[in-house]
């Protein structure tokens, strides 16, 4: 009995994983090369430090733009590790941008992980509704000229630093 019950949870996972990498595959086909709009009319919320949104980032010709609705989960988009991208890409203009509905919810939470980079706030869904398929509550797209050229993050370690090393050549 013990034996069936693990080998029906080794399916389970198995298929699971397997679901995961085909939605993954699937999203960052759809993305590639795709055309990122931002919200130029959104607010935005400045850094600890005060820092301020420039929309001339918008402009950059090496671009990140980190979405999240969910700030809570340790691995929220928000929650990377981007410190180590600033140091090691600093002509990598990272753009935040929040899809939640609490402004006060995001200023505390800027505040308490002490973040200073600035974050669109954009309560609307206006970034998601143009710019993401489906109900993804987190997204990374990096850019060259305006253009995703992948979905990756620092949750793909030395990878994804050898692909922001290629991108930026």
């Amino acid at each position: 009995m013990r034996a069936w019950r693990n080998s029906l949870i080794l399916v389970l996972l198995i298929a699971i994983c397997f679901l995961l990498v085909h939605v993954n595959r699937k999203e960052s086909a759809q993305s590639v090369h795709k055309t990122i709009h931002h919200c130029t009319s959104c607010d935005w919320v400045p850094g600890v430090d005060g820092k301020n949104f420039e929309p001339s980032w918008f402009l950059a010709k090496y671009q990140i733009v980190i979405y999240s609705k969910s700030l809570e989960w340790d691995l929220a988009t928000f929650n990377l590790d981007w410190e180590e991208v600033k140091r090691r890409f600093p002509q990598v203009q990272l753009v935040f941008v929040y899809g939640g509905k609490s402004k006060q919810k995001l200023e505390a939470w800027i505040v308490e992980k002490q973040f200073s980079d600035p974050v669109i706030f954009d309560p609307k869904g206006d970034f998601q509704t143009k710019n993401i398929e489906g109900n993804n509550t987190g997204i990374v797209f990096n850019l060259k000229d305006g253009e995703v050229q992948g979905l990756m993050s620092p949750t793909f370690g030395e990878d994804y630093y050898s692909f922001l090393e290629e991108m930026t050549r």
